[in-house]
């Protein structure tokens, strides 16, 4: 059985962020077949509000009955790579060092998602995106 995360976060400590850089930096993908960017010109962004993506998540996230029982807390990680074609790849979820296994409402929520996609002098590139959510269980 998994709990609804709603009200688990403390919602004022999501981020969502790529870093920034005068210079592109970037690291072959295997499993994409391609390079994606770390350090770019213009980071990916949702073309909405991500205050809203962010709800959305926390409303979607399903968190693990042992989890809980346990007290885990900590950071919720979601790392992704948005493609240079603004599709979602490479999800993995984690909390702390411990992978979740119930990655796919996180991908639903983040492919219904518009993306503007990243640039490195002025071209599209894939971009590698994480999510930072702190989980408050007390």
């Amino acid at each position: 059985m998994y709990y609804n995360l709603l009200l688990l976060f403390c919602l004022s400590s999501i981020t969502l962020f790529a870093q920034e850089k005068s210079k592109c930096v970037s690291t072959y993908d295997a499993e994409l077949g391609e390079e994606v960017y770390e350090y770019l010109d213009e980071p990916a962004t949702t073309k909405g509000e991500s205050s809203k993506l962010f709800r959305t998540l926390v409303k979607n996230i399903k968190y693990p009955t042992e989890a809980k029982r346990i007290g885990l807390e900590g950071k919720l990680y979601i790392d992704f790579v948005v493609t240079k074609k603004g599709k979602v790849a490479n999800l993995r979820v984690s909390i702390g060092d411990v992978p979740l296994d119930d990655t796919e409402s996180v991908y639903r929520v983040l492919s219904n998602e518009e993306w503007i996609i990243g640039k490195c002098n002025g071209k599209h590139v894939a971009t590698k995106l994480k999510i930072v959510i702190t989980i408050c269980l007390g």
